[in-house]
């Protein structure tokens, strides 16, 4: 073989860097509003979760930013009137699949009114088509007693079991967290309600005691969930709470149970070692929890002077953490992404700093790492922008973007407009810091059921696959429905 097709095809199997912008319309229906989700497979094809007012759906490029399809739905109307636009919670898991999670809004079994209840589906990144894997709501809801069951977070560990957690409100106003799981095959395992005692609330709002809310979950390899809520034993007209994580291992079994502050309740991943938890104020703070006890193992301050930050997850890659934040530089009001790297034991190594200028990202969204690739998403610019840089910081500099607007009604007016994505080490500094406390404490569950009878589903109906996609393309195209797609790669 010569040096020549060596070449060819080392070019064809590499992932490039590259930044996409992308609106698609139908007045009235907007589901480019807001990125949900990002996830990218071991190929390099990517997969973006969007919603808006109304629709929601997905984008799917492939590894060289082409737009390949685009999946939507126009929104869930149910009896009773609303429209519904659910975000996706994107699940990834190990094998390089994804899900993705719903909390579905639909016409409940008396066909009076509405409800809601949750969907999970395997979804294919790179068409978007959804195969359904579990679906279900608590056992004692009622829709006549304004009954629903939501799901807020999901993961998968290393056999391909899905758990989820969510909130659930019964009969008689009963509302209570509940954490599941599912085997491979889509079959419910175990499902624990997290209370010491199903409360009430009374017709004010105020929690009676014993009651949890705000849950959150993560999962490791192994199936051992991580739950963090809010805890009140206090029936007061101004009740007291305090913050509670607990571990259960993958049978359902409760293993500790801590009282936390507030830089700890916000619970992020979870590795063999360490919970990671973040919290701001207004510098990012990173704090592990040691997952045999829950006590604090270390806590890092990450700071930049003249900026604010609010974090948003915690990445594992080739055994160490990439950790990503919305940022702000105040003086100039610029929004932006930050990255940072450091060890599992929170020694500090880079950071990274993505912004656009003049025209500005709206808000630093979703993030993902795979294949030494790390993938973002902002709003602005008028759609949903996707950006892939190497995993080691080695691009940095100034990228000029000409994207495509729009205004007015079919037949629509274009216009091109150019900003520069500034990709620069910020020079942040990371500190030990002894903010965070967790204390031993305790925590009584119950058994849940879940249930699917009466559970709808909806699909992602409406579909373009890539030669629809070039019909409906501005500016060729000025009437709805139309896509507003730009594309450049990052040298």
């Amino acid at each position: 073989m010569s040096n020549a097709s060596n070449i060819v095809l080392f070019a064809a199997d590499t992932v490039t860097d590259w930044i996409a912008n992308t609106k698609y319309f139908n007045n009235p229906i907007d589901p480019s509003d807001s990125p949900d989700g990002v996830f990218a497979d071991s190929s390099g094809n990517v997969i973006v979760a969007m919603s808006g007012s109304p629709g929601f759906g997905v984008h799917c490029y492939n590894k060289l930013s082409a737009l390949q399809h685009i999946r939507i739905n126009n929104g869930l109307t149910p009896a009773g009137g609303g429209t519904y636009n659910p975000d996706a919670i994107f699940v990834p898991y190990a094998n390089g699949t994804l899900k993705a999670a719903y909390t579905v809004t639909l016409t409940d079994p008396g066909g009076v009114n509405a409800w809601q209840i949750f969907n999970v589906f395997d979804i294919d990144v790179t068409d978007g088509s959804l195969t359904l894997f579990a679906k279900g709501r608590g056992n004692s809801i009622q829709y006549s007693d304004g009954g629903y069951t939501t799901i807020t977070h999901g993961a998968g560990d290393s056999s391909n079991n899905f758990y989820g957690c969510g909130f659930t409100r019964e009969s008689g106003g009963y509302e209570f967290p509940y954490l599941t799981k599912y085997n491979s095959s889509g079959t419910i395992q175990w499902a624990k309600y997290l209370q010491p005692q199903k409360a009430t609330h009374t017709s004010s709002g105020v929690e009676n005691a014993n009651f949890g809310s705000q849950q959150q979950m993560v999962a490791d390899s192994s199936g051992n969930t991580y739950v963090s809520l809010r805890h009140t034993t206090n029936s007061s007209a101004s009740p007291t709470f305090t913050n509670k994580i607990m571990k259960f291992n993958s049978s359902g079994t409760q293993q500790w149970v801590r009282e936390v502050n507030t830089y700890c309740k916000n619970i992020v991943a979870a590795d063999a070692n360490y919970l990671y938890c973040t919290s701001q104020n207004p510098d990012f703070i990173v704090t592990a929890l040691s997952v045999s006890n829950g006590s604090v193992a270390w806590e890092r301050t990450i700071s930049l002077s003249g900026s604010e930050f609010t974090p948003l997850n915690v990445h594992f890659y080739n055994s160490d953490l990439y950790i990503s934040a919305k940022s702000r530089i105040v003086s100039t009001d610029t929004t932006g992404m930050t990255w940072v790297k450091m060890s599992t034991s929170g020694t500090f190594d880079w950071d990274l700093h993505i912004y656009s200028t003049p025209a500005g990202f709206g808000n630093a969204m979703n993030t993902f790492i795979v294949g030494g690739k790390m993938y973002m998403t902002f709003q602005g610019l008028q759609g949903i922008t996707t950006l892939i840089l190497p995993i080691d910081a080695s691009k940095t500099g100034t990228t000029g973007f000409p994207y495509t607007s729009f205004g007015g009604s079919a037949p629509f007016s274009y216009s091109t407009n150019l900003t520069n994505i500034i990709v620069e080490d910020r020079a942040v500094s990371s500190a030990s810091s002894s903010n965070s406390t967790s204390t031993s404490s305790s925590y009584s569950v119950g058994t849940e059921t879940i249930t699917t009878s009466d559970v709808g589903t909806f699909d992602l109906d409406v579909s373009y696959n890539k030669a629809a996609i070039t019909s409906i393309l501005a500016p060729s195209n000025d009437q709805n429905p139309v896509t507003v797609f730009s594309k450049k790669h990052i040298i």
